[in-house]
């Protein structure tokens, strides 16, 4: 009988740890990524590399749900920001709002440098 419980407790586990796991890859796969890139040429919305919001000033922080991740581009070597970020968004416990360098981007080439 001790087995059994044994064997349930390590189902129930398994079972816990599958639902956890697809929960957070739920949050990576419906999280929007936005750019920003004083280099960019395009839009300036924030979708992509190309349509990059140009500096932190135009960040339209509206559009930003819980779970999105902000890349900025460090272009090719280093990029310099002359403004300071403040950040006008609101995460949950579970779902963080992330800034981050462009190194960390879907695609990272020209953007992943200081």
């Amino acid at each position: 009988m001790q087995h059994l419980n044994y064997f349930s407790f390590n189902i129930l586990k398994v079972i816990t740890l599958i639902i956890i796991s697809a929960l957070f890859y739920c949050n990576i796969i419906y999280a929007t990524p936005r750019y920003v890139d004083k280099n960019a040429n395009g839009l300036n919305n924030g979708t992509s590399w190309t349509n990059a919001w140009k500096s932190f000033s135009v960040i339209n922080w509206s559009l930003i749900q819980p779970g999105d991740v902000i890349y900025i581009s460090g272009g090719s070597d280093s990029t310099v920001y002359a403004e300071t970020l403040y950040p006008d968004c609101k995460g949950t416990a579970a779902n963080w709002v992330t800034i981050t360098t462009g190194k960390y981007s879907p695609s990272p080439s020209g953007h992943s440098g200081k």
